[in-house]
C-alpha cells in the first residue's frame, strides 16, 4: 500500500487470477475505484508503484484526478490510463495536457 495525505493505491485480489490496482481517497466511495486490472501479483504490485509515483506527480503539479481523467486548473488533461503505462513519458503528458475529446 501507498499514501499520499488521505489517497491509498492498494493491491486487491479480486479472484484467484485477478488483482485490481485500486486507488482510495475522499471522494472515493466504498472500496474505491480500480484503475487497472492483472493476472497475477506481481505485475499489479509493480503498477501500483508506477501509478502512486505518477498519482503524486500529477498532484503535486496542480492536477485533481475527475473519474478517469487528471485535470488541471488551466483545463490541461491527462487520461488516468497514461499514469500506468510503462511505455509513456508521463511527465511531459502533465507539461502539455493531451487532446481527449
Amino acid at each position: 500500500m501507498f499514501s499520499y495525505g488521505n489517497y491509498r493505491v492498494i493491491v486487491a485480489k479480486e479472484t484467484a487470477e485477478s488483482f485490481g490496482v485500486v486507488l482510495t481517497g475522499p471522494s472515493h466511495s466504498g472500496s474505491g475505484n480500480i484503475i487497472a486490472r492483472y493476472d497475477n501479483y506481481e505485475t499489479a504490485k509493480a503498477k501500483s508503484e508506477l501509478f502512486f509515483k505518477n498519482f503524486v506527480s500529477a498532484l503535486e503539479q496542480g492536477y485533481h484526478l475527475n473519474t478517469r481523467v487528471f485535470l488541471h486548473e488551466d483545463g490541461r488533461k491527462v487520461h488516468v490510463s497514461n499514469a500506468i503505462q510503462n511505455d509513456r513519458d508521463f511527465e511531459s503528458l502533465l507539461q502539455n495536457g493531451e487532446q481527449l475529446d
